[in-house]
């Protein structure tokens, strides 16, 4: 404690979440999960199919539908990213504008005396 008796920020800092460090090292295995069946998933499908389909499409060459393949997915999960940030940059400015307007209905309304 400090010497006016008023508590440090180090000292007023909360550990103890109680239920939610549960929910946080919940969320924690769920996100690892995530990545690992969704990592592991696309090698696997995508070698199954490389093997089942590779001389049906024209490849004598497995591994180049496999870098093919490979390389689009890499390309769909940057547009993935790219649009989940292009959402939430429209939302962001719609919520503003929304609010925005909404406070001129409110200014209106109290200098016309409605409210």
């Amino acid at each position: 404690m400090s010497q006016n008796g008023q508590q440090l920020q180090s000292e007023n800092t909360k550990i103890n979440f109680g239920k939610g460090w549960i929910i946080i090292f919940y969320s924690m295995i769920m996100f690892w999960f995530l990545i690992g069946f969704s990592i592991d998933g696309q090698n696997i499908v995508i070698d199954v199919f490389v093997n089942n389909n590779a001389a049906k499409l024209g490849y004598d060459d497995p591994t180049l539908l496999h870098a093919k393949l490979l390389e689009l997915a890499m390309w769909a999960g940057f547009i993935g990213v790219v649009a989940d940030g292009g959402v939430d940059l429209v939302a962001f400015f719609f919520r503003r504008i929304r609010r925005d307007n909404f406070l001129q209905v409110v200014d209106l309304a109290f200098e016309h005396g409605v409210v």
